[in-house]
């Protein structure tokens, strides 16, 4: 038995070692939400777009809690904030 190859045999070569792409899809997925992060804490908070300031409190009114008198309104959360010098 000869175990020699001969010329015309093809040179087995290894095959470069491949990713599956079941360990780069959670690596690929870690890197954008900690690149969405840090995008997020470069933001200032302080300037969160919203509908609602300068607008005025909506008319509500709460019931009374058991054992309570007074109950929760609008005009009492009015005089609340005018009281720590904010706006409602």
């Amino acid at each position: 038995m000869n175990h020699a190859k001969s010329v015309d045999e093809p040179v087995a070569r290894p095959h470069p070692r491949r990713v599956p792409w079941t360990l780069l899809a959670p690596l690929a997925l870690f890197a954008a939400i900690a690149i969405l992060l840090g995008i997020g804490l470069t933001l200032n908070p302080r300037e969160v777009p919203s509908p609602l300031i300068g607008k005025p409190v909506p008319e509500f009114s709460l019931p009374p809690v058991k054992g309570r008198t007074l109950g929760l309104a609008s005009p009492l959360i009015a005089r609340l904030h005018a009281a720590q010098g904010r706006a409602p």
